[in-house]
């Protein structure tokens, strides 16, 4: 039989595990021209940001000191909103591209490859923000500040979508949420909540359940962050519920190599254990120059950016993350293949309870091993959780 964790009761199991963790940070600017940075990304372990009206710098010595980029000279203009990268890292590093952002300018880069520029010149609104891509049917979405979402589909030519008034013209992001029937529906991240698009990027329509009144939403996905709040979206009743209900967040990085998650905003941070779900409040001792827009993490460190400080960094093992991991209980059975179809075999000396987790922390299934037990599961693609109910301590589980 299959058991659900509701989303009160994923809350209270958050707020009750609830500590803080101490964290020193130290600005790491050494070779850049302003402290106007837009942004962090991790490049195949290279540390990469960008400097408002100066360029591109990168790192390869964890921002010890800063190198103009080589490709500055192919930018249409130093005038940044945003340049990021993968958002999450995996076990091999980093992501393999740049995307960066700004007046006239949608540029990406993949590692190895030339830098490609994309036409904008046919919007009414060229004050990028941001961009997704839908695979099928083919679409390109383009978020702008002022002028709401631009699409594209099956390169075909831009249209300016319908639907997105006042604040919500002002796109902080664009991603995707999964319907009750498990399809994903395109979503963006507005000056004034939440909208949707049913009709691939033609209308948008208001989506703010949960929420008391839209309010400016900066990042939405597996979490949802806000000017005031951290949510997550239980795809089963379709409603934004919280896990912290006061903060203003900005920006996340998840590391899979410990699931962890990293929160960061207007004089905030957090980080969530995807595994046991404790969530911690990280100080921001030496964190100068107004929110933090923008967070990467590249190998043991974590870095940050703010308005007008520029870059910071923080040893993972100074409080935030690899120290915590280790100490933690570890789950007494085994798990294969992973990744799996969803056929997979747990095995374990000792009788054990096993629950099966998704990431927003639902109880999708509870299996009793004695040696050993052959699952099989419909899933869909992506990462869970195998917790151990008996001894404490998790796994991941990937579905391919």
């Amino acid at each position: 039989m299959i058991k659900k964790m509701t989303t009160l009761a994923m809350v209270s199991v958050i707020a009750l595990i609830a500590n803080t963790a101490s964290a020193q940070w130290t600005a790491v600017n050494s070779g850049l021209p302003a402290t106007t940075t837009r942004g962090v990304a991790n490049l195949n372990d290279t540390l990469v940001t960008a400097v408002k009206d100066k360029g591109l710098y990168y790192s390869v010595n964890n921002g010890d000191s800063w190198v103009s980029w080589k490709f500055n000279s192919k930018l249409p203009n130093y005038n940044f909103n945003e340049v990021y990268g993968a958002g999450t890292k995996m076990a091999a590093g980093g992501g393999s591209f740049l995307s960066i952002t700004g007046q006239s300018m949608f540029s990406y880069y993949e590692h190895g490859k030339p830098l490609s520029n994309v036409p904008v010149t046919s919007l009414a609104n060229q004050n990028i923000k941001n961009w997704l891509k839908e695979e099928n049917p083919e679409v390109l979405f383009i978020g702008t500040n002022g002028g709401g979402i631009f699409y594209n589909p099956n390169n075909q030519g831009y249209s300016q979508s319908t639907g997105l008034t006042g604040g919500g013209l002002n796109i902080n992001y664009i991603s995707f949420l999964e319907d009750a029937n498990g399809d994903e529906v395109t979503v963006v991240a507005t000056d004034n909540g939440v909208y949707r698009t049913l009709d691939f990027g033609k209308t948008f329509e208001a989506f703010n359940p949960g929420f008391a009144s839209p309010i400016r939403i900066n990042q939405i996905g597996l979490f949802t962050l806000t000017e005031n709040g951290l949510y997550f979206f239980n795809k089963d009743n379709q409603v934004f519920a919280p896990i912290k209900p006061t903060g203003d967040y900005r920006t996340v990085f998840t590391d899979m190599t410990t699931y962890n998650s990293y929160f960061f905003g207007k004089s905030i941070g957090t980080k969530i254990n995807l595994q046991n779900f404790q969530i911690d409040d990280i100080t921001l001792n030496g964190v100068t120059g107004g929110a933090i827009t923008s967070s990467t993490l590249v190998g043991n460190y974590i870095f940050v950016c703010t308005e007008t400080g520029g870059v910071f960094r923080m040893a993972l093992d100074g409080g935030l993350g690899i120290a915590d991991f280790n100490q933690a209980p570890q789950a007494q059975f085994n798990v294969s293949p992973n990744p799996s179809t969803g056929e997979f075999k747990i095995t374990s000396e000792k009788p054990v309870s096993v629950q099966l987790l998704d990431l927003t922390g639902k109880l999708i299934q509870t299996y009793t091993v004695n040696e050993s037990a052959d699952i099989k599961e419909n899933l869909t693609p992506g990462l869970y959780i195998l917790k151990d109910a008996t001894n404490g301590g998790a796994k991941k589980l990937i579905i391919k």
